[in-house]
C-alpha cells in the first residue's frame, strides 16, 4: 500500500494531540508499519517527534537480520533537506548515539531509546544501517557532490561505533525512495530495502506508469 499525503494527514490528526511532533514525522510512522511491518504503538516508539534529533528521525532492531536501523525521513522529493540532518549527525549525532556517557538535558526521548536499544541488544549488532528515506531519486542524491561529502564525514565517525561494541560493527549506507501515491510513476528504486540490509540483492525499479 502506498503512503499518501491523505494518510499522513491522517496519522497526524489522530496522534497528534498525544504524540506532538510535525507532519513529516508521521511519514516515518507509516514507514515503519508498512515497511518494517510494525504495530503502530510499535513505530510511534521508533520515531522522533519534534526537533533536537541530532540527525536521526527514527530506529528499528531487527534481531534475526542482527541489524540496528538509523532512519532520516522527508517527505519530500528533494535531497537537499538531507544536508542539514547530515550536517547534526556529523556534529554531535553519532558521538550522542555511540560516545557520549553524559546525557543532554534537552534530548527527544528516541536518542534515549536508541541507546537502550543498543545497550540491550550491544551483543548481536553486527551492522548498523543509515537509511535516508524521501520520494525523490535516491541515484541522483548519491551523485551530489555536498551529500557524498558529508557522508564520508559521517564515515568517519564509524570509530566511534567500533569503540562502544568493542569490535568492528559493519556501516552501511542506503538512499531509499518511497513511492509517492497518486503520481504518473512507481518507479520505487532502491539499492536494497532496510529489510535487505546487509544483503547485496538489488531490487529493480519497475516500470513507469502510463501518463492517464
Amino acid at each position: 500500500m502506498a503512503i499518501t499525503d491523505r494518510a499522513i494527514d491522517q496519522a497526524f490528526a489522530d496522534l497528534h494531540k498525544s504524540s506532538g511532533g510535525v507532519r513529516n514525522d508521521y511519514f516515518g510512522i507509516l514507514y515503519l508499519e508498512q515497511e518494517i511491518g510494525l504495530e503502530r504503538e510499535h513505530a510511534i516508539s521508533q520515531v522522533a517527534f519534534g526537533g533536537n534529533d541530532y540527525g536521526i528521525d527514527g530506529f528499528h532492531f531487527d534481531s534475526e537480520k542482527r541489524n540496528l536501523y538509523l532512519f532520516q525521513f522527508k517527505w519530500s522529493n528533494s535531497h537537499a533537506q538531507f544536508k542539514e540532518s547530515l550536517n547534526r549527525l556529523i556534529e554531535s549525532g553519532m558521538e550522542r548515539i555511540f560516545g557520549a556517557k553524559d546525557q543532554d538535558q534537552h534530548q527527544n526521548q528516541l536518542l534515549l531509546k536508541i541507546k537502550s536499544c543498543i545497550n540491550e541488544n550491544e551483543a548481536v549488532i553486527d551492522r548498523v544501517c543509515v537509511h535516508f528515506i524521501f520520494t525523490g531519486d535516491p541515484a541522483e542524491a548519491e551523485r551530489n557532490q555536498v551529500l557524498d561529502k558529508l557522508r564520508e564525514d559521517v564515515e568517519n565517525k564509524k570509530y566511534l561505533i567500533d569503540q562502544r561494541f568493542g569490535r568492528p560493527v559493519t556501516m552501511v549506507w542506503n538512499s531509499a525512495q518511497r513511492e509517492r501515491a497518486g503520481s504518473d510513476q512507481r518507479n520505487i528504486f532502491a539499492r536494497h530495502t532496510p529489510t535487505l540490509c546487509g544483503s547485496m540483492t538489488p531490487l529493480r525499479a519497475p516500470a513507469q506508469m502510463a501518463r492517464r
